[in-house]
């Protein structure tokens, strides 16, 4: 049984304790921060420590999970790897490249797992179309063009009044959120990304449009064309991929459905039910209890555990947390400067 602490107390915490409830092998024992730790630890009958020095120090906890703003999680992770304990961070990983890679060498040298949270890799249609693209019978040929599109509330202004992201200062929002579609674009393309190129607009000096092109060493080509909107159709999907190989395209919607076409024949594969689960406000219960939305979660805390258990990197830990925080350092560097940036090999 992994004994495992949430640092923080807002949305995605109270998000990991309902997956904990629900994964065998896990349980959530401790809080740590936020302004409604004391009331949080009572909802899910958590032992609350008033630091976190206190918490690392506390041998019963096998793991921890970081939910905390992004300026923390450097420091925060670092501390806890020193202590003995598996860390779960949230995305984005970190702030800046340097940081990551201080996570990254700590969590070798102290022989601790590292993971990130990257919970759509295990939704349905994003785990469906790479197991297409790998799947030798559909003969999709190689990866040319990925575009990325999608739009999402301006979360860091009215429905968050009061809460961190009201106050962004330690990151750009656009970053939290595009971490996600960063991280996929590198597990489609299963390449290294060599250069960025960025335009995009700002809100109050914070990127709320980018448009940004990476390419990998394989050739790959991928445009990533994500904003934040006052107010988001309830029919748009959170983001929506089309892929395009020498021999076919693969086309979902990361909440939504998948569809094949080769050809000139398309086929549909499945959709889930949770389409405007990305379009509720964060404060609305059954959007954090979606059992869909549950269920992706569940999956990276398993493959975490497991991971944990056998020394191995997770699905998305070290390897893939440097690859998306390159890209994403390498996109905001370019959208910064108007021009094209080299990232640098992992």
């Amino acid at each position: 049984m992994f004994r495992i602490a949430v640092v923080g107390s807002g949305f995605m915490a109270k998000t990991w304790c309902l997956v904990a409830e629900q994964t065998t092998g896990a349980e959530m024992v401790a809080v740590f921060g936020g302004r409604n730790s004391r009331e949080f630890a009572k909802q899910f009958s958590l032992r609350n420590f008033d630091t976190f020095d206190a918490l690392l120090a506390e041998n019963g906890i096998d793991a921890v999970i970081i939910t905390s703003p992004p300026g923390a999680h450097c420091a925060q992770t670092l501390a806890a790897l020193d202590s003995g304990k598996h860390v779960l961070v949230e995305k984005p990983m970190a702030t800046t490249m340097d940081e990551a890679v201080q996570m990254v060498d700590r969590a070798r040298a102290t022989g601790r797992t590292l993971g990130v949270v990257s919970q759509n890799r295990y939704r349905h249609s994003p785990a469906l179309a790479k197991q297409l693209i790998i799947d030798d019978q559909y003969s999709l040929g190689s990866l040319k063009t990925v575009l990325v599109k999608g739009q999402v509330e301006r979360w860091w202004r009215g429905s968050t009044t009061g809460s961190w992201k009201a106050t962004v200062d330690s990151f750009d929002p656009w970053t939290g959120w595009a971490s996600h579609a960063c991280d996929l674009v590198n597990w489609f393309a299963s390449s290294e990304p060599t250069d960025v190129f960025a335009v995009g607009s700002s809100d109050s000096g914070l990127w709320e449009t980018i448009v940004a092109g990476v390419s990998y060493s394989n050739g790959t080509l991928a445009t990533l064309m994500l904003d934040h909107v006052e107010k988001v159709p309830k029919n748009s999907p959170t983001m929506f991929f089309e892929l395009r190989f020498e021999d076919g395209e693969i086309r979902f919607d990361t909440h939504g459905s998948l569809a094949l076409g080769k050809r000139g024949v398309w086929t549909t594969h499945g959709i889930e039910l949770d389409s405007q689960q990305g379009q509720l406000s964060y404060t609305d219960d059954s959007v954090v209890r979606n059992p869909i939305r549950l269920n992706t979660y569940g999956s990276q805390l398993r493959n975490f555990l497991d991971s944990a258990n056998s020394g191995r990197d997770p699905d998305v830990g070290i390897r893939a947390g440097l690859s998306t925080q390159s890209v994403m350092n390498g996109i905001m560097t370019s959208v910064s400067t108007s021009s094209m940036v080299s990232l640098q090999p992992l």
